[in-house]
């Protein structure tokens, strides 16, 4: 229980770190921006994360299934899985290239911007797929730390960017797409240096991540159409500025969010372990310790 406290602790600080950064940044952002740059923005996200349950087929959540049962497969896995989502990602820019134009109608995302969102979901799988592995190897601190590292990376090029070379929108999409692009990188080379990056592909492995993968991309949809669908409308019915207007105060709402997130991470993985054990004992403890975050979570959120 103290090693499951203080894993919520680390997440909680790194969660509230990593979305504090841009949040202090609103005020500089604000004033540099216009709001119909901040539309923009929001619906360029809004389409990243559309593509990025596609792109990646829930790799990092079948990853945590492997992890517990399969260990010694953990490496192929990643690899298979990771292959099938650049092959996922180059297929789905092609049919970007084809709606290009129906997308922009409805974003007001800029074309050139609209060819690469699938490359860049690819990236942010890559970085998600090893912080998914850090989680499950309760390396909390190693989460937090290239979280962190990697939101810096991203505003520190946005604000230089905007603030001293008159970028508009498009330096916040530059700063995604590279700091994404690095951190995939750094990601892959960690990866390797652990024995997780194979030269092999495994196609019994694409198979298990299509069937387990698959089937989830609803759920992961539907978490992703409540925190945009209504951005996206608002681009479409009214305009690109009333959209950025609502962004900038719906980011202000979404602390309790942090909290729920953070203790979800590390829930996960001490939940798997205590499974793993088949103690009645402990079972009772995750119906226990659920009753408590519920109540925990309604106090918080008062």
């Amino acid at each position: 229980m103290n090693h499951l406290v203080k894993n919520i602790g680390i997440y909680t600080l790194s969660n509230v770190l990593n979305a504090s950064i841009p949040f202090a940044l609103l005020p500089i952002l604000t004033n540099y921006l216009s709001v119909s740059d901040y539309g923009i923005i929001t619906n360029y996200n809004a389409l990243i994360n559309l593509l990025i349950p596609f792109v990646g087929v829930n790799l990092m959540s079948s990853l945590q299934i492997v992890f517990v049962k399969r260990k010694e497969d953990i490496g192929s896995y990643i690899t298979s899985g990771l292959f099938m989502n650049l092959t996922i990602a180059l297929a789905v820019s092609v049919l970007l290239f084809i709606f290009r134009e129906s997308l922009f109608s409805i974003t007001g995302i800029p074309i050139q911007f609209i060819y690469l969102t699938a490359i860049y979901a690819s990236y942010n799988n890559v970085v998600e797929v090893l912080l998914s592995y850090w989680r499950m190897e309760d390396k909390a601190i190693n989460y937090g730390l290239f979280r962190i590292a990697r939101t810096l990376t991203e505003l520190s090029i946005a604000v230089i960017l905007i603030t001293a070379y008159d970028f508009q929108f498009e330096g916040s999409i530059h700063a995604i797409s590279i700091s994404y692009g690095l951190g995939a990188l750094v990601a892959l080379i960690i990866m390797f240096r652990k024995g997780l990056i194979h030269l092999s592909v495994r196609f019994d492995h694409i198979k298990h991540l299509l069937l387990f993968g698959l089937p989830l991309i609803p759920h992961v949809l539907s978490s992703v159409a409540i925190m945009y669908t209504d951005k996206l409308m608002l681009s479409a019915m009214i305009n690109i500025e009333a959209n950025g207007i609502f962004s900038v105060g719906f980011m202000v709402g979404q602390v309790i969010g942090l909290i729920q997130n953070s203790f979800n991470q590390a829930w996960v993985p001490w939940v798997f372990n205590v499974l793993k054990k088949n103690d009645e004992k402990d079972k009772s403890k995750i119906v226990k310790y659920t009753y408590y975050y519920f109540v925990g979570i309604l106090l918080l959120t008062l």
